[in-house]
């Protein structure tokens, strides 16, 4: 989770404790560049109990924290402000900004979850889907876009896809999905008690399943063979849920690429007809 995230969410905190958190929020760009005896001078703390707050933060000391709050400045940063990723907007905007900050939680988003794939499982889950070629899909309203992209994706390569987009569909296809399928559970942070449910009938029905969700903890965790962790961190409310899709998408192409990757001339071969068909239709 980044920093300015961990420092919004207070109620953990001591009063220094807060007036640095404060201050962090406030300031990140000068504190990258202050000395821990300046930060301790500047806000009237202790030294000491600067380097308690780090270590709460999950950070070794002061140096440790700077390092990390310059990379997020870097990445979060448009114009000098911080770009709220779950609010991004003001009212007095241009759309000049508007553009700009949407680019920049775009970008940020990509980063953060580049640089946090769990490239092991996403393998396991390529390689698993790349030799049953079934896949059904389960998704929620802020997954749903994104997972017709993938079975959309998936059904050029010769790929069959069933996907549950309305209500009621989950326990249908988990009812009716074989061990020589896979499932894909895709939420990145929603779950409601047919997605619930679902899982809980595939774990018992035997049928291999992956999460992929930004989650660690959640209702179906223990009815899953693996879970994909997306650690791109968005809080709500949202006004929009820019970051968490390029996070997704970033992940579910990847898997996409995998699964290509693993009988590359035969993929090949069948895109290259499907856009003939296409083209010719």
């Amino acid at each position: 989770m980044r920093i300015i995230d961990q420092i919004r969410n207070r109620e953990s905190f001591t009063p220094t404790e807060n007036t640095l958190a404060k201050y962090l929020e406030e300031n990140s760009r000068q504190v990258v560049n202050m000395s821990l005896e300046q930060l301790a001078n500047t806000l009237y703390v202790s030294k000491s109990s600067i380097i308690r707050f780090c270590k709460k933060l999950g950070f070794k000391g002061h140096k440790e924290l700077c390092v990390k709050l310059a990379k997020e400045m870097d990445t979060f940063v448009y114009d000098s402000e911080l770009v709220n990723p779950s609010n991004p907007y003001r009212e007095n905007d241009t759309m000049d900004r508007i553009a700009g900050k949407t680019y920049q939680l775009c970008h940020g988003a990509l980063y953060d979850t580049y640089n946090d794939l769990e490239l092991d499982e996403i393998s396991l889950l390529a390689k698993k889907i790349a030799e049953t070629e079934k896949v059904y899909l389960y998704v929620l309203e802020e997954t749903g876009l994104c997972g017709e992209y993938f079975s959309q994706s998936l059904q050029k390569i010769g790929i069959e896809v069933h996907i549950s987009n309305y209500p009621g569909s989950m326990i249908e296809n988990a009812c009716r999905q074989t061990v020589d399928s896979t499932a894909v559970i895709l939420s990145y942070g929603m779950f409601n008690q047919e997605m619930r449910r679902a899982a809980e009938i595939l774990h018992e029905a035997g049928v291999p399943a992956f999460l992929i969700s930004g989650l660690e903890k959640n209702p179906i965790n223990s009815y899953v063979d693996h879970q994909i962790r997306i650690r791109y961190f968005e809080p709500s409310p949202k006004v929009n849920c820019i970051g968490s899709k390029m996070a997704i998408l970033l992940v579910l192409d990847v898997i996409y690429g995998e699964i290509f990757r693993q009988n590359y001339d035969r993929n090949l071969t069948v895109i290259k007809d499907y856009e003939r068909r296409r083209t010719n239709h």
